[in-house]
């Protein structure tokens, strides 16, 4: 068992957890839009922190869960178009895409803990009626980018990895199952 495969192990482990978690925040968005929604309109007395809460939670959802997203192949891709060439060609396009999707979680990361940073270091809270540092708020953005840079990154070897063994598949031992390739071959497709 190899470093990588011990690092793809506990990575993926952990997004998935952190994509039941995300699950479960959704769910708490939804009782909390609920219960403003029933404060506003029946009880004519809104809450005021329902709205700040929310849009935390909903950040919190996003930077969790798209890891999790990555390493089940749930995100939008052109499907109509992958049916149509060969799995290598597949694998080398995935190799690609997931290189730039690196580069870009990796800036994203950066970027956003400049921005955590800075907010801490500077003091800035929320307003009314929360009052809390943003950057406790902030924190998760550049820790979700570093668990998409790592998801990305197992995508890139796993892909390179295939593609130097010549169409082996690369068995990564955690997580749900990844459909890397579920689309039928190009022949397949025409009759």
């Amino acid at each position: 068992n190899s470093v990588f495969s011990k690092v793809a192990f506990a990575s993926r482990r952990l997004n998935y957890w952190l994509g039941m978690l995300t699950g479960f925040i959704i769910l708490a968005i939804m009782v909390i839009t609920i219960t403003l929604v029933f404060t506003r309109y029946v009880l004519r007395e809104p809450v005021t922190w329902a709205m700040p809460i929310t849009r935390y939670l909903l950040l919190y959802s996003a930077m969790l869960g798209g890891a999790y997203v990555l390493s089940i192949g749930g995100h939008v891709n052109v499907d109509f178009v992958l049916i149509r060439l060969s799995q290598k060609t597949r694998k080398v396009l995935e190799a690609t895409t997931s290189v730039m999707g690196l580069a870009f979680s990796v800036i994203l990361t950066w970027q956003t803990w400049n921005l955590t940073w800075d907010a801490y270091v500077l003091g800035f809270k929320t307003g009314y009626p929360m009052s809390v540092p943003f950057f406790s708020f902030y924190l998760i953005m550049p820790v979700g980018g570093a668990l998409l840079s790592i998801e990305f990154l197992i995508k890139v070897v796993s892909s390179i990895v295939w593609l130097r063994r010549g169409g082996e598949t690369v068995s990564l031992p955690c997580g749900p199952p990844r459909p890397d390739v579920t689309t039928p071959e190009p022949d397949a497709a025409r009759a």
